[in-house]
Formats: structure tokens, sequence, C-alpha cells
């Protein structure tokens, strides 16, 4: 019999049995849902045995699911579908309008199953960091108090979800594209993979060459065409793609100015 239970700092133990492969190391993300009043991580027992974990991360009258990932000594058994459905009622039990999720291919017929709709893909690409005497825009500057509300405002435009708690988290380093005393873009470096939004191709590009300085990959929509473009010119190659799906209301999400996301469990 399966249950599901509160994922607890006792847990951690069983997070390397769980790591898939192909995945950046998930101990982080699953310390920060533990830490976060707006996240909910759950795990999945069957025989007093941790067999898989997933979570909730709350954005109001939006939500992700995060790190769904069943033991690979346990799947196609359904736990995938168990835990995905527990989450889903634990969010519609609330005012929650709309559940969002990047899905892995093994994982998007489980979604599709529950209700879940294509919203756009990722394309995910990798290669060589730029020199350390790549020239940066003058446009760029760090992150100044000034431009606080018109930060959340901008987020806010092209995500479609007030994520202004996630932002305030990680203001202080992040970086800014100002012309004519406009924000036109920002990049947040220490939130998720690197944030990139811009209103403009100059901005997010210009954001782009910043954050590859320092790292080798890129992932965005695969609506914007400037970032893509910038890809080919760097010699970037495509390693991958990946479905954002949602449940529920139909957000207002602007993919044509993300120019990298925050990670596969907030978009």
């Amino acid at each position: 019999m399966m249950e599901v239970q509160p994922f607890t700092e006792a847990d951690l133990f069983a997070i390397p049995a769980l790591q898939p492969a192909d995945w950046p190391d998930i101990t982080p993300h699953i310390k920060y849902y533990l830490q976060s009043p707006f996240c909910n991580p759950v795990k999945v027992v069957s025989d007093e045995k941790i067999v898989g974990i997933g979570a909730t991360i709350s954005h109001g009258k939006t939500a992700w699911l995060a790190h769904i990932i069943v033991h690979p000594g346990h799947r196609n058994k359904g736990i995938g579908k168990f835990i995905t459905k527990n989450l889903i009622d634990s969010l519609q039990s609330t005012h929650c309008k709309t559940i969002l999720m990047i899905a892995t291919a093994l994982g998007e017929p489980v979604y599709k199953s529950l209700g879940f709709e294509f919203d756009t893909e990722y394309l995910m690409f990798k290669g060589e960091k730029l020199p350390e005497n790549f020239p940066i825009s003058e446009n760029i500057i760090p992150y100044n108090e000034t431009y606080k509300n018109a930060f959340f405002a901008l987020d806010k435009e092209v995500s479609g979800e007030d994520r202004t708690w996630r932002l305030t988290e990680n203001l202080q380093s992040a970086y800014m594209y100002i012309s004519k005393n406009v924000l036109e873009g920002f990049y947040m470096p220490t939130l998720g993979e690197g944030l990139i939004i811009a209103r403009t191709e100059e901005a997010g590009k210009s954001l782009m060459e910043m954050r590859l300085k320092t790292m080798e990959n890129a992932v965005f929509p695969t609506e914007n065409l400037a970032a893509l473009d910038m890809m080919k010119k760097q010699n970037f190659s495509q390693i991958r793609t990946a479905k954002r799906m949602f449940l529920g209301e139909k957000i207002s999400f602007l993919p044509l100015f993300l120019f990298n996301r925050v990670a596969g469990s907030i978009g």
C-alpha cells in the first residue's frame, strides 16, 4: 500500500538513490523546499521505503509541480501518477487556479492523462563559456532599489505570475539592463539557473552574454528566436527539449521575452 507523507530533513538520506543520472544534484532543491513556507515537499512510502518524491511551489493563484521522481526500482507501478494526483489535489483545495510543470519525456504521458495541456517547449543548449575579457554592455548595472517596482512588474508581465517572494530573495545579486532610465531587462544569477527576462532583443542578448561568461548552458522557449540566433552564433549545440504544461486556467505567459529560465521546477 502506498502512502503520501510530508518529506522531512530526516528523509534526506534517501535522495542519492532517487537522484536521476542525467540531472544536476537535486539535494539543494529539496533542502530549499524544506525551508521555504511556499513549498510543500512530499514522499511516497511503500513497505516502509521511500519510493518517490515530489513538491509544490506556490505563487498564490499559480503553482508549480517540481521534482516528481520515482525510484528506478519502482517504476511502472503508477507511483508517478499517484504523487502527481496527490499534489494536484493539495493545490486545488486552495485558491490555486493554474498548475504548471516541465515534463520529461518519461512523465509526459502521465501528466496528459491527468489533464495537463501543452503550453510551449524549452530548448536546451550547451557550449563553451565566453572569454573572460568578452565585453559586457555598459547598460548593465547592479541592482538598484530605485527600479524595484519596475523589476517586479516586468517579471509579472512576462511570467504571468506573482513571484515577488522568490525574486526578493535574489534581488541584491541581480543585474539590470537600463536604457534611458528605463528597465528593459534583468538577470538573476542566484535564482535557479540564472533567470533572464528582457522586453528588447538588445537587452536580452546583452544579459545572455554576461551570463555565458560563467555558464556553459542556456534554456529558453522555442518562440525566442533572438536567443536561438545567439546560440547559433556562439556555436552552442542543442542537447534536448522539454515541454512546459499547464492544468487549469491558461495564464498570460510571454515566452518571447524569456531569455533564460529559472529551472525545471519553476519555468
